[in-house]
């Protein structure tokens, strides 16, 4: 009888360790996932600001979509970044000399252009050749401006997943 109410609460608190235990290996579980969506959130949270900083340049409305259309998120191979960037591959249009029917390449000095290299000269700017002489075409810097306001926009996205998470995994 003297040993009843101490095996009784040391059952309790062997209870109470194994519900922390749970809790804990749930939470170590849920932490790298937990991370990876969070760096997600975040590269589509900035890739949707650059989204609207290329929609409010000064470029013609057809030519915004195809830039935005160039712009991907890349997460990394253990989701601990993110990032924005203009897309691999080559720019192609359609040849209007043929009604639009054959697909031509566009080059610069002998090598096919691509999005990567159009996104930068959009953003930092460009010389030009005309009938009059040398020319130059200014920055419209769509990434220099998301880059001002990507962080806040990233922590906010993290901030609404990892509570997400953390409501999923209760003590």
């Amino acid at each position: 009888k003297d040993g009843g109410p101490v095996s009784g609460k040391a059952r309790l608190e062997r209870m109470e360790m194994e519900r922390f235990a749970r809790y804990w290996a749930e939470l170590l579980q849920a932490v790298p996932e937990a991370r990876r969506k969070a760096v997600e959130a975040m590269g589509d949270a900035v890739r949707r600001e650059l989204n609207i900083q290329i929609q409010t340049a000064d470029l013609e409305s057809g030519a915004k979509g195809t830039v935005r259309s160039w712009q991907t998120t890349r997460l990394g191979s253990r989701g601990g970044y993110s990032v924005v960037s203009p897309a691999r591959g080559t720019v192609m249009s359609r040849d209007r000399r043929t009604h639009g029917w054959k697909m031509r390449q566009h080059t610069y000095r002998g090598a096919p252009i691509t999005a990567r290299q159009v996104t930068k000269w959009l953003e930092r700017g460009h010389g030009t050749r005309n009938k009059g002489g040398e020319g130059y075409v200014k920055g419209r810097q769509f990434y220099s401006w998301t880059r001002a306001r990507a962080w806040e926009q990233a922590r906010r996205a993290a901030d609404r997943v990892l509570s997400m998470i953390a409501d999923e995994v209760e003590l």
